[in-house]
């Protein structure tokens, strides 16, 4: 009987599985740091917050914790973005002697850390609510949109007329006093654009008397806010008591023979 020689069966080795693809734009590297090592020496932030909308950010902060890093740029131990939580931070901490996660990046370039400051807060780079979507939400959660998401109380009354709508109906039915606001008619409307036109016409023919370019007369500017509430952060940001601004609209509407604004003492 003759012995029969075997041979090993071949067999392909397994293949390696590609990994998922690098990204090459994820940069920065989350590390812990001491408060202490955030420098405000030449620190650029050119933005602005209202008293007001510092303390929602402070309430969300507290509702949901400090959720997402600061960027801190190792370089020159500047926050590049989130300059406003951190001022939160310490008022929560009551102390700047803590540490935290920062999302660190190395920038040497002073330019390149003032862009990318800029372009990390441009409301130009961020999107908008879909305020249409937010009230079905707001229905199928049933959500504050003052507690639960921060908004305003402007806002709330511009963009979230059902909520408007319910605490109007719950004040009536509680039986309390509920002020009806004025809405303006077409002839109202008119008698306004009229007065304005009048108006303009005076400050021209002022002009005109003391000289086009007399350094005294004054010019008249013009600027358009998206929202009330963008309008009261931009007033309150220059001092100017909204309260203070409306008399100037009442004298207006006054001249006029139209109903004036009021506020009543919680809103003023």
């Amino acid at each position: 009987m003759s012995d029969t020689a075997t041979t090993p069966s071949s067999s392909k080795k397994p293949s390696k599985k590609a990994g998922p693809k690098a990204n090459p734009y994820q940069v920065g590297t989350v590390v812990k740091i001491h408060r202490s090592q955030i420098s405000h020496d030449g620190d650029i932030n050119p933005r602005l917050i209202s008293e007001s909308n510092q303390k929602r950010l402070k309430q969300s902060i507290k509702k949901f914790g400090l959720v997402g890093h600061l960027i801190w740029n190792k370089s020159t131990g500047h926050v590049i973005g989130g300059h406003q939580r951190l001022d939160q931070l310490d008022s929560l901490m009551r102390s700047t002697d803590y540490s935290l996660d920062v999302l660190m990046v190395d920038i040497k370039d002073p330019k390149e850390e003032l862009k990318l400051n800029v372009a990390l807060n441009n409301q130009d780079l961020m999107g908008e609510f879909d305020f249409d979507e937010l009230n079905a939400l707001l229905r199928d959660f049933q959500i504050d949109p003052v507690e639960d998401f921060g908004f305003s109380e402007e806002v709330v009354e511009v963009n979230f007329p059902e909520i408007v709508q319910a605490q109007l109906e719950q004040a009536i039915a509680s039986g309390e006093e509920v002020p009806v606001p004025h809405v303006a008619n077409a002839e109202e409307i008119a008698l306004m654009k009229e007065k304005k036109k009048e108006h303009r016409d005076d400050v021209k023919q002022l002009r005109y008397e003391e000289g086009d370019y007399n350094t005294e007369a004054k010019g008249v500017l013009t600027l358009v806010f998206p929202r009330e509430t963008k309008k009261r952060e931009y007033l309150e940001s220059l001092g100017i008591d909204v309260e203070t601004n409306v008399l100037f609209v009442n004298d207006f509407f006054e001249k006029a023979g139209l109903p004036t604004i009021s506020f009543d003492d919680e809103k003023a």
